[in-house]
């Protein structure tokens, strides 16, 4: 099981108030490949000791308040998915937590968000990190593998944290668009491939 650590250092403390805890252990983890070190953060439980001596299990569907803001979090997401998941019957999304794991370390990506089979990842950040070379010439830094960063602004209020969770639904939405078309291409004859390709037939995009 993983312990999340003490916050030691400052530059932690955003991750702390994040997620209710900060591992700087991350720095030691071994180097895995970036799908299982995604897997292990979904399979291993992530556990904490309370004030009382109990532990606590991280509940990724429904984080406790002693995960720090991560039930806001997921919260702000979640609810601008709820008419998809509940038409669909399908779970709800779940937040997972990376610190303290190579995910984090090697990676570079401190959390993400599961839903139907589509991952979205978060780099929480300080600074402004983006893959627009515009930003990068004012000084911002490289956003190397998550989707999506998060700033202290995106959680300072309500309405920002409603517009971090609209901006995860939209990817959510989109990742499982692709996903979905490319199941749909791939469960075609090698014929209709072409003829699709070619535009001899047409498909409407798949629902959300």
């Amino acid at each position: 099981m993983r312990r999340p650590t003490k916050l030691i250092k400052s530059g932690f403390r955003f991750e702390k108030e994040l997620f209710g805890f900060s591992d700087e252990s991350l720095l030691f983890s071994r180097m895995l490949p970036y799908d299982e070190a995604l897997q292990r953060v979904i399979d291993i439980p992530l556990i904490t000791k309370t004030e009382t001596g109990e532990i606590e299990t991280y509940n990724p569907f429904n984080p406790s308040v002693r995960w720090g803001r991560s039930g806001d979090i997921l919260r702000a997401v979640k609810k601008r998915l709820t008419k998809r998941f509940k038409r669909k019957r399908i779970p709800p999304p779940a937040l997972y937590l990376a610190g303290g794991t190579t995910l984090d370390s090697q990676w570079k990506i401190d959390a993400f968000i599961k839903w139907n089979d589509v991952i979205v990842t978060i780099d929480a950040s300080t600074r402004l990190k983006s893959r627009d070379p515009m930003d990068l010439a004012w000084g911002a830094l490289l956003l190397e593998n998550a989707d999506v960063v998060l700033l202290p602004k995106d959680v300072s209020n309500k309405e920002s944290l409603g517009d971090f969770g609209t901006r995860v639904a939209k990817i959510l939405n989109k990742k499982g668009r692709e996903k979905r078309l490319k199941e749909f291409y791939d469960s075609l004859s090698l014929k209709e491939q072409k003829g699709l390709q070619k535009g001899d037939i047409q498909i409407s995009d798949l629902e959300d």
